[in-house]
Parts: C-alpha cells; sequence; structure tokens
C-alpha cells in the first residue's frame, strides 16, 4: 500500500522553525524534485531503501539513515525499484538552520529520529514545538564539536563513492583507510551484509543510471564508471536484476517526465 501526505504549519520560532512535516510509503522507483520553497528539508527513511542524487553524486540511503537537502541545493532522490522506501520528512527554517549545512548528504541518524512525526494522521497545535525539539535535539548530537572515533566503514564507502570510475583493488582501499586488506575485507561484509566486491559493483551500475538518465551513451555510462566495456557492462547490468541499458533508459525516462509533471515532496 503506498500513500503519501504531509502538514504545513508556522508557530514563527526564531532559531528552529519547522514549517513542513510528511510521510510516505514510495511507490517503486517513485522519482522527487525537492520544493526550493520548503526551507532546509531532511528525510529519515523508517524502511526501504532509495538514491539521493546530490552534491558528490549519487548516494544510497536506507534504514536508519537520514538525508539533508539544503534550499536552492540542485537534488533529487528515488526510491528503489524493488525494496521502496518509506520516510518521513520535516523542512524548517530559522537562525540555525544554516548550520545544518555542515552535515553530509546522507548521515546515520540518532536512535528515535523526528519520534514526534510517529503519528501524523491527527496532529495537535504542539506538533510544531514538538518538531523544534527533535530538530534541537538533532543539531546536539550532529552539529556540535565532538570527538568521535574513526569509522573505518563510512571512510570505506566515502572511498569507494569517490573513486568508482578508477581502477579499485582491496589493497587500495585498505591502504587509503589504515587497514589490513584481509580484516578491512571482513568487517566490511560483517557490518554491511554485503562484499566490498558486491559493494563496488552497487555504487558503479547506480552511477550508470545517473549518467544514462543524463543523456549518456551506453558507452560513455560504463566508461565513467569503471567498466571495462559496453559488453561487460551490459552484462553485469542485467545480473544485477535490471533489464538491458538500453530498456531500462527508455523506461527510466518516460518515469521520469510523468513524475516532473506531477510530482510531491
Amino acid at each position: 500500500m503506498y500513500f503519501a501526505f504531509q502538514h504545513q504549519m508556522n508557530a514563527n520560532l526564531t532559531d528552529l522553525n519547522p514549517i513542513l512535516v510528511g510521510e510516505s510509503q514510495c511507490e517503486p522507483g517513485r522519482y522527487n524534485l525537492p520544493d526550493a520553497q520548503k526551507g532546509t528539508l531532511i528525510h529519515y527513511v523508517c524502511k526501504g531503501t532509495g538514491t539521493l542524487y546530490s552534491r558528490g553524486g549519487s548516494h544510497r540511503v536506507g534504514p536508519g539513515q537520514a538525508f539533508i537537502i539544503l534550499p536552492d541545493e540542485p537534488a533529487s532522490y528515488q526510491a528503489d525499484e524493488k525494496d521502496p522506501w518509506m520516510y518521513r520528512w520535516v523542512g524548517f527554517t530559522g537562525t540555525l538552520a544554516s548550520r545544518f549545512s555542515v552535515l553530509p548528504p546522507v548521515f546515520d541518524a540518532p536512535e528515535d529520529m523526528f519520534r514526534h512525526a510517529d503519528d501524523l494522521t491527527d496532529p495537535d497545535e504542539n506538533l510544531p514545538y514538538q518538531l523544534a525539539s527533535d530538530l534541537f535535539l538533532l543539531y546536539s548530537q550532529l552539529i556540535r564539536p565532538q570527538k568521535q572515533k574513526r569509522d573505518y566503514i563510512r571512510a570505506t564507502i566515502d572511498y569507494i563513492q569517490s573513486s568508482y570510475m578508477n581502477k579499485l583493488t582491496l589493497k587500495d582501499i585498505a591502504d587509503h583507510v589504515g587497514m589490513n586488506p584481509d580484516y578491512l575485507s571482513r568487517m566490511f561484509r560483517r557490518k554491511t551484509g554485503m562484499t566490498l566486491q558486491a559493494h563496488i559493483l552497487d555504487v558503479r551500475i547506480n552511477e550508470a543510471k545517473r549518467y544514462l538518465v543524463l543523456g549518456y551513451s551506453i558507452k560513455e555510462s560504463a566508461a565513467l564508471c569503471g567498466f571495462n566495456d559496453p559488453a561487460t557492462f551490459t552484462r553485469l547490468f542485467k545480473k544485477s536484476g535490471n533489464p538491458t541499458p538500453t530498456e531500462w533508459k527508455r523506461t527510466k525516462l518516460m518515469e521520469i517526465a510523468a513524475y516532473q509533471n506531477n510530482s510531491t515532496i
């Protein structure tokens, strides 16, 4: 069952002022463009997965993670075709809103994020103040300076995201994050449930999809994403559960055209 609803508000709070809250169980492949008038937007993924297209390219987002879109930032986001996400979002303004720009596009969300948005079917007049308290908690947990241990898995994922177009070996990645290759490989699989090679392929396939949507040819998209040749790209693209790149591109462009004509947050 797919659904989407949202509520607008404005309590004219000074520091962090919620102006929009909503929740959506997206259709598979649902493509969205944010509204620049909604201030800073933070989406929290409750379940399922999707992709954010924003600063630095594409970013896979799963349960327990959140993604942020800054005002006037060119961005879009899309539900996974097999496991579409359900998320909650809050749009806000205020004197402290700009401080959220220090956050990465995607981040691991604190426990019980936006807990006051659990039931939006019958919100009361206190909701803006409750959401403001959620935003202040998020501010104190993620933006206030604090000493943290190095996250090797996040460092690995970030390195792959920035280097997917190049030849990547386990040794290259391990050297970059400063770990033993075998230990990194085991830890990555234990923490993420997939091998490093599978993750690299997943990133490359998703980046190739982005290039295909932007109008690049199959040959160009393959080369830009680290594939040796178009034939290998096509084989791995289909092995990942997709139709051929040509079929996928044609279908996706038709879907995007339809979504842009009738898009909601």
